[in-house]
């Protein structure tokens, strides 16, 4: 009951004494072998995620094709599963935005690492491969294998995240979910639909967008005429308080 290995009478045999330290041996030895193989697998499973992941940005970057083929032959190049390639993904843009005065209060490497920990446990099953590409500047793509995942059911756990992590960052958050799969040759499209989006988006913050509902959205703006004259006569009589007043009600 207590895992003992064995379990001897006095008074004791030799040769039955000696039997059960050399079993009590070969355990303790399987076991450290066994504590060795969990750790290397460790080991291994981290420097693969770091090669998955700069092939995606290379994929994102334009230096490896999307053809299926060569993106395979790539893979085996970088010693990398060939199942990368072969999985339909969910993509997910993260743009980070600083805000207003919420000055970051880590450095850089420290933020990255802690966002990065979140976004994997956040997102990901424990047996998938939790890939987290850091692009140009604060902008990160998830990967998210489309089996079982919706863009819907995506995008609901993108609002999650903004109220259970978002605030503990020192800035604001806006995700875009792709409004569906991708394999490998249409991804890198995808990803610049996506990029392009978050580059036009320059109001919304802490928001979710998806892509499908996005893309049928239409809205007009209507054209807000410059108060020129009336400034002009503020700023000649000197009402300054005034003045401002009005500039912040018409920006």
């Amino acid at each position: 009951k207590l895992s003992s290995m064995d379990y001897l009478l006095k008074p004791v045999d030799e040769q039955q004494l000696l039997a059960s330290v050399r079993k009590a041996q070969e355990q303790a030895r399987s076991q450290q072998k066994a504590r060795l193989d969990t750790l290397h697998a460790g080991y291994w499973k981290d420097s693969v995620l770091s090669l998955v992941e700069l092939f995606w940005l290379d994929v994102f970057s334009g230096v490896v094709p999307t053809d299926q083929r060569e993106a395979e032959a790539e893979l085996k190049y970088r010693k990398i599963p060939a199942e990368v390639a072969k999985t339909a993904y969910l993509l997910v843009l993260l743009q980070c935005n600083p805000a207003g005065d919420r000055r970051p209060v880590i450095d850089r490497e420290l933020y990255e690492f802690t966002l990065k920990n979140i976004l994997r446990e956040f997102f990901y099953e424990k047996e998938e491969l939790a890939v987290v590409v850091r692009l140009d500047g604060q902008n990160y793509f998830l990967l998210l294998p489309a089996g079982g995942r919706s863009s819907a059911g995506v995008a609901g756990r993108c609002r999650e995240a903004l109220l259970e992590f978002g605030p503990h960052f020192p800035n604001t958050f806006r995700f875009y979910v792709a409004s569906a799969p991708a394999g490998i040759g249409e991804i890198r499209d995808r990803s610049d639909v996506l990029r392009q989006l978050a580059k036009e988006n320059v109001s919304e913050e802490n928001e979710v967008v998806e892509l499908a509902e996005y893309a049928g959205r239409k809205e007009e703006y209507p054209a807000v005429r410059f108060p020129q004259e009336a400034w002009s006569q503020l700023l000649m009589q000197g009402k300054t308080a005034e003045l401002l007043a009005e500039a912040e009600r018409y920006l």
